[in-house]
């Protein structure tokens, strides 16, 4: 039984080589995992991208705006800073790495609950009363408004009125 966790622990510290191993951290709803897989990953910051822009937009990537602009808004870093991480090769700074992590929980929370991809992203993407008449997605660049729209969902789920 020791050894057993033990062999968990280790693993969830293991560099992330591919998209595809976050991939499957992601699938197996473990928190703490998909935190520790995120600040030890090793890919580049493109196949990181490309990753996420699977994970947060319907349509893929905005093709009117730069990959480092829509990545830069996604981790709430300036441009810069995103090109001196991927210059110096460091890896994802611990509180990007919470916030990715809470997307992700609430990207895939979302399409559980309103059972499809296409229908999670209508109602991210429309306005809502509890908003101020402004689309959810407005509200996703802090970690309260992740959490107020995980609540919602969960309201939702439960059938509260909304």
């Amino acid at each position: 039984m020791r050894e057993t966790r033990r062999a968990v622990s280790q693993q969830t510290f293991t560099s992330i080589r591919k998209p595809e191993e976050l991939a499957n951290v992601v699938r197996r709803e473990d928190d703490k995992a998909l935190y520790f897989a995120l600040k030890n990953i090793a890919f580049s910051y493109k196949d990181l991208f490309k990753y996420l822009v699977e994970e947060f937009y319907e349509d893929g990537p905005d093709t009117s705006r730069s990959r480092s602009e829509q990545l830069s808004d996604l981790m709430e870093v300036s441009e810069a800073t995103l090109y001196r991480w991927k210059k110096s090769r460091k890896k994802v700074d611990e509180k990007y790495a919470e916030r990715l992590s809470e997307l992700i929980k609430l990207y895939g929370y979302g399409e559980e609950v309103f059972e499809s991809r296409k229908s999670f992203f209508e109602w991210l993407n429309s306005p809502n009363v509890h908003f101020n008449m402004k689309p959810p997605v407005d509200h996703l660049d802090s970690l309260p408004g992740i959490r107020y729209t995980k609540h919602l969902l969960d309201k939702i789920e439960y059938g509260a009125p909304v």
